[in-house]
């Protein structure tokens, strides 16, 4: 169970995602069924998030990724959405001070921020009940991994 302190910052973490994705409509824009978009409630998300970090980030006491804070998974969630590839954040991630930590902690940490800006299942995660429902990602930008995704999806 975490603590209310943990609890607490881990919305605060999901709450800035939610305006990093949010920044692009207009106040004014409305959603399918009419509504105004800052109509929209976003505890529903701050819940994913929160299960997501607690799947992967608290595995072994965060011996499996890279981040150790949800402002650090925040800053690769904003690499990627700015289309950064798969590679240049491996990359930035390995010359960016972090000491004794294996390749499958990099690879978690991307594929945790992946999780949480796609809402989908990116990357392999130990102990998961269905392994076999993920996406396999390791090249290219998110942009790329959908589109790649969709088009196996069709044939």
């Amino acid at each position: 169970m975490s603590s209310p302190l943990i609890e607490l910052t881990e919305r605060t973490c999901a709450k800035d995602i939610v305006r990093l994705l949010s920044n692009s409509p207009k106040r004014k824009a409305r959603l399918f069924n009419g509504d105004p978009v800052a109509q929209l409630q976003h505890e529903a998300y701050a819940d994913y998030y929160q299960q997501q970090r607690s799947l992967i980030a608290s595995q072994s006491d965060g011996k499996y990724v890279a981040s150790k804070t949800g402002s650090d998974t925040n800053q690769i969630v904003q690499q990627l959405n700015a289309n950064k590839s798969h590679e240049e954040i491996l990359d930035g991630l390995k010359t960016s001070g972090h000491h004794n930590i294996d390749d499958e902690a990099y690879e978690n940490t991307i594929d945790l921020a992946a999780r949480l800006l796609l809402m989908l299942n990116v990357g392999l995660v130990r102990g998961e009940v269905l392994p076999c429902r993920y996406l396999d990602w390791k090249t290219g930008t998110v942009k790329q991994l959908l589109q790649d995704h969709s088009n196996k999806r069709r044939h």
